[in-house]
């Protein structure tokens, strides 16, 4: 199981099925756990963070929280994007002057980091710093919001992120280790992902896996064409390509990592697309 977990998180490192890169060579020395949390699941895992690397800790808060209701925050972030607006937070009580690393946290809402990190990027000045980014989500965009940190903030180095659908966030506990030694924030050997085999065409047996993981997910993930597998057969970790015709007759695709557990259980773990 400890060899799964370990594929799993690094699987969740990367964009695209069996893409591998080396990360930057870097030295943590002290950091602080910067993240925004509306209902917590961030918050769990930076709170694993803090403890696994002994970094100081602090939350962003909005001036004007938002509501609890789902919907309602939905309705007002896209009120405000109508608007051009940001939300207020409180200024952070943090000295960044005594920090080397950032690690950065926030859910992904709207397909990239949630607006009160674009409010932090806006009143905080992060020069020199390495930002370590990491995240919660529903589907998927641990990726895309590193692409959009790495515009923002182009002269910093932000290292590989780590994401969780919230979901499954107790997993967090397991997962973080190999990627912390990954981006060499603790000592270790890390174990790189075997690639997957190329794109095969949808079996019977691949469809219902692909069914009993991410049957009862409420957004449309695409429809499955095409699955890959890890080389090692005992990884059990396996990428479904998707298709979805849009409104203006393109064809998006997606990629859909799917994890099938020590316990039998299949998992959605992210969608990239």
């Amino acid at each position: 199981m400890k060899k799964i977990v370990l594929f799993v998180c690094v699987a969740l490192l990367f964009g695209a099925c069996g893409s591998q890169k080396k990360t930057d060579e870097t030295t943590h020395t002290r950091s602080l756990v910067l993240y925004y949390s509306q209902l917590g699941s961030t918050r769990q895992v930076a709170k694993l963070i803090k403890d696994k690397v002994g970094a100081d800790i602090e939350e962003i808060t909005l001036v004007t929280p938002y509501d609890t209701s789902f919907q309602k925050t939905i309705e007002r972030c896209n009120q405000d994007r109508a608007a051009g607006i940001l939300p207020d937070i409180h200024p952070i009580q943090s000295v960044l002057a005594d920090y080397d690393t950032i690690y950065l946290g926030y859910p992904i809402w709207f397909g990239t980091y949630a607006p009160p990190i674009a409010s932090l990027l806006r009143e905080v000045d992060f020069t020199g710093k390495v930002i370590v980014p990491f995240c919660t989500f529903g589907s998927g965009g641990v990726e895309a919001s590193r692409d959009s940190l790495l515009q923002q903030l182009p002269e910093n180095l932000v290292l590989e992120g780590y994401g969780v659908r919230a979901a499954r966030v107790g997993a967090a506990a397991a997962e973080l280790e190999p990627w912390l030694i990954r981006i060499e924030a603790l000592p270790g050997e890390f174990v790189p992902m075997p690639e997957f085999t190329a794109m095969k065409p949808l079996t019977p047996e691949a469809k219902a896996l692909f069914d009993e993981a991410c049957g009862d997910y409420p957004m449309p993930l695409g429809t499955p064409v095409g699955v890959a597998r890890c080389v090692e057969p005992d990884t059990n970790l396996v990428c479904f390509e998707t298709h979805q015709v849009r409104r203006s007759g393109d064809t998006s695709v997606s990629f859909i990592h799917v994890l099938k557990s020590a316990s039998g259980k299949a998992e959605f773990i992210k969608v990239v697309r």
